[in-house]
């Protein structure tokens, strides 16, 4: 499973018209037990914050700058830091830090751009759901 500490729309594959993400917080051993069952595949850009996530999750988590593609209907972890910049070889969360951790699925991404569709942002997802792709209201 991908691990990354940031998410970007060039993440997601085609999404120049509009993607839907379900996003969930998770407890550090919710992490530990997903990536031991799928297998870790760090995209974490920042060698200091591998270090500190190889120390909070017990594992190892190198630091990897690759591109970071997603499709519909895969799933990933975002390690989320606040806190003080990290130096590229801190391996302690500062003490004033706050590492969260999300697991993230792409629910959708729109390939059509409906013009009487509302923006994602606009409506309530009850309200989005009454459109198709296409535009089309559905009540």
């Amino acid at each position: 499973m991908k691990l990354t500490h940031a998410i970007s729309p060039s993440m997601f594959v085609g999404t120049d018209k509009g993607v839907r993400l379900d996003i969930v917080g998770v407890s550090r051993d919710r992490v530990i037990e997903l990536l031991d069952m799928h297998g870790l595949d760090s995209r974490v850009g920042h060698r200091g914050l591998a270090q500190v996530l190889t120390n909070e999750l017990e594992m190892s988590v190198h630091c990897t700058r690759r591109r970071l593609g997603l499709a519909e209907g895969e799933q990933f972890i975002m390690a989320h830091y606040q806190g003080p910049p990290l130096e590229e070889d801190d391996a302690e969360l500062p003490e004033d830090a706050v590492l969260r951790f999300y697991h993230i699925q792409v629910v959708q991404i729109r390939t059509i751009f409906a013009t009487n569709m509302p923006p994602m942002g606009d409506a309530s997802l009850e309200e989005q759901d009454q459109f198709d792709l296409a535009g089309e209201r559905h009540d």
